[in-house]
């Protein structure tokens, strides 16, 4: 069976909701190429969109995994879900169902069905990857990710596009390629930069152990060699001589005089002697500092030779950044590995603006342009869902022309409903009135025809 994410187009038909988060009982919805569904708060518009993404990723929409979420109707015990999708997947009508169950005990189980046939996840994730799948149709996915998660979502892109670790490496540095191109036949790029920031944390913490114990020795008190000297009754001896004196001087005549001369000699001996042992622990001392600093020197060269090392892995990312060259077609969008202080950061840059920092309007749209860029990107047509979009009145330039549409737009007081032609259908009680009765609310459609309110 091949991948489904080698389909280029993907329509949704329809989709029938069972006992589903907030949906309770059956809910069902028929999906055109544009579907614009309107709600209060709270009404169920983005259970729609975490219904897609539980069916076909086992997550909410946003890679959020069933540990975290609540799939069942307000997460209720032995109650049976399931969320079914008519797709069309390259013109092949397909089925996918997934169902979820709580049992009694907390456990939660989950089988997905594709044509009615019962797929193993351990297949599935070979033939459909959320990450990617969750950034086309969810354009705020991308910009919740972590650096590192954006770094692993944007590889992949440039994965399907047939290009090559390789083939990224070549257009490197000659450098970089050298120092890169043997990580890379074994291990993946993150898998490198991990053993590259294992391997500068282990030298540092190391530099940091012989710097505390230079610092200690440092502490040891200086002491010169003693002279080998003994002082008996006003005159000099070495230590030999010393001895013999005194052992001659007791042996003729073991009286007190000669025994205070063999104490004082001992005294002699035992102070010398620690002095020597002070001299050989400073020695010793000296030594060890010496040879800790040329280990500490080292070990910085290594360090920096390692972050030489990360500094193409950067590089490696801004490779993939340039590739994708979203700006190239879309010049109000920039991504960047770092933020404006060159500090490692996941950022979407919005007429040069972070993404964060912008209006909600500007983020949908932004949001908006970047999934729409990369389906284009990789030739992909998939469903998009537009949240929150009372924000805006307009689409922003899209570079596809054949998207799914789909938008979820609060109406205050409205029911979860969507707009059929020029009325509006209840989803639930599949109930229409006029769309003009529905009073002060946005006049125009975002995706549909515009047409006047009533009196």
């Amino acid at each position: 069976m091949a991948s489904y994410l080698d389909a280029d187009v993907v329509k949704l038909k329809s989709m029938k909701l069972h006992n589903f988060m907030g949906i309770e009982g059956e809910l069902f919805i028929d999906f055109n190429d544009t579907s614009e569904i309107i709600g209060r708060n709270g009404a169920g518009k983005s259970t729609i969109l975490d219904a897609i993404a539980f069916v076909f990723c086992y997550t909410d929409a946003f890679g959020n995994t069933n540990t975290k979420v609540a799939f069942s109707k307000a997460g209720e015990i032995a109650t049976e879900t399931y969320v079914e999708i008519v797709a069309r997947v390259d013109n092949i009508d397909t089925v996918f169902k997934r169902v979820f169950s709580v049992t009694k005990t907390g456990k939660q189980t989950s089988t997905l069905f594709v044509d009615h046939r019962e797929i193993k996840s351990t297949e599935w994730k070979k033939l459909w990857d959320k990450d990617v799948f969750l950034s086309l149709i969810n354009p705020k996915y991308i910009s919740s990710l972590t650096i590192s998660q954006a770094k692993a979502l944007l590889l992949k892109f440039v994965s399907m596009k047939g290009i090559s670790t390789t083939d990224i490496l070549s257009s490197m540095s000659e450098e970089a390629f050298d120092a890169l191109i043997e990580e890379l036949e074994e291990q993946d790029i993150e898998t490198v930069k991990e053993h590259f920031e294992s391997d500068v944390k282990q030298n540092k913490d190391i530099i940091k152990e012989l710097k505390a114990e230079v610092k200690k020795l440092k502490l040891v008190d200086k002491v010169d060699r003693p002279e080998d000297e003994y002082i008996l009754n006003g005159l000099i001896y070495t230590e030999s001589a010393a001895f013999e004196t005194v052992m001659d001087a007791y042996g003729s005549n073991p009286n007190k005089e000669n025994k205070d001369l063999v104490k004082l000699f001992m005294e002699q001996k035992a102070h010398r002697a620690a002095l020597l042992e002070q001299f050989g622990m400073y020695n010793k001392a000296q030594i060890t500092i010496a040879d800790d600093e040329v280990k500490i020197e080292e070990l910085n060269e290594d360090i920096k030779a390692i972050e030489k090392n990360l500094s193409y892995v950067d590089e490696f990312y801004e490779t993939i950044l340039s590739e994708i060259g979203i700006e190239k077609k879309v010049p109000d969008i920039k991504l960047s590995f770092k933020n404006a202080l060159g500090e490692p950061e996941f950022q979407i840059l919005y007429k040069d603006v972070p993404l964060r920092e912008c209006s909600f309007a500007e983020q949908v749209k932004a949001g908006i342009q970047l999934s729409d860029y990369l389906m284009e990107y990789v030739g992909l047509s998939y469903p998009m869902f537009i949240d929150n979009a009372e924000c805006i009145t307009e689409l922003p330039p899209l570079i596809g022309k054949f998207r799914q549409m789909v938008s979820f737009t609060v109406e205050k007081d409205v029911k979860l409903s969507r707009y059929v032609d020029d009325v509006v259908e209840d989803l639930v009680t599949l109930e229409t009135m006029p769309r003009g009765h529905i009073k002060g609310r946005v006049k125009t459609r975002l995706l549909g025809t515009g047409f006047e309110m009533s009196e």
